[in-house]
């Protein structure tokens, strides 16, 4: 099953590359390429179970974020949980400034199953550092992730 996910996410972020429409949405999915996406699979974090406890609700989420070149900022993420719950994701856009990182954007989705999808994109200025930090709520469960950071 979970390779049947990560096929489909994978069939998904490359169609959404080649332009074409997402069909759980009326929006395109922003072109975020393959090696922008960060992929994290908790169901695989067997040496932090002991230490910090497996996560009950979210199995796995991936955040990515893309700058082209007229300084559009591309942001995807979403989550996958174990079972039937309600999902919320924060995606929050955010700039390194003054030593310090602001967020400059926030985007949002929610879903009650086992999967939520989250895009959105901005126009951000030129000489700074950005990065997304999503933060999502599964029933009671909040997990926070980064994406790679992008200089533009």
């Amino acid at each position: 099953m979970k390779k049947f996910i990560c096929l489909t996410l994978s069939i998904l972020f490359l169609l959404s590359c080649s332009g074409l429409a997402f069909a759980q949405t009326e929006r395109a999915l922003p072109e975020v390429l393959p090696e922008d996406i960060v992929f994290f699979d908790f169901s695989q974090v067997e040496m932090l179970a002991d230490a910090i406890g497996r996560l009950q609700n979210v199995s796995s989420a991936t955040v990515g974020l893309t700058i082209s070149d007229t300084g559009k900022a591309s942001v995807v993420a979403d989550c996958n949980t174990y079972s039937k719950c309600s999902i919320s994701l924060m995606a929050e856009l955010q700039q390194y400034k003054n030593n310090d990182w602001t967020t400059i954007k926030t985007f949002y989705s929610s879903a009650n199953g086992t999967f939520c999808v989250l895009n959105g994109s901005y126009s951000v200025s030129s000489g700074y550092s950005y990065k997304v930090k999503l933060t999502i709520v599964a029933d009671k469960e909040i997990v926070t992730v980064y994406s790679n950071t992008k200089t533009y």
